[in-house]
């Protein structure tokens, strides 16, 4: 049986509510966060922010699929 792991964004001012909390089932490798952030969590902050999407900035914790080529590579 898979575990459901969180993944938070929160922001200041930026989006209406503050706080947007996405889950996902099973292990957070790297793969499964970088399809987490592609498909699910990026596509609610541009919706959201609109044209300052582009003026936002993302900070990642110590997490280790947080520090993988792959998704260093799609967040430049």
């Amino acid at each position: 049986m898979s575990k459901k792991v969180m993944a938070g964004v929160v922001t200041s001012k930026l989006l209406r509510n503050g706080i947007k909390t996405f889950w996902i089932e099973g292990k957070l490798d790297a793969t499964a966060y970088k399809k987490l952030l592609q498909y699910r969590v990026f596509p609610v902050l541009r919706k959201e922010l609109g044209p300052n999407f582009s003026k936002a900035y993302w900070i990642e914790d110590g997490a280790p699929p947080h520090h993988s080529r792959k998704v260093s590579n799609y967040l430049n």
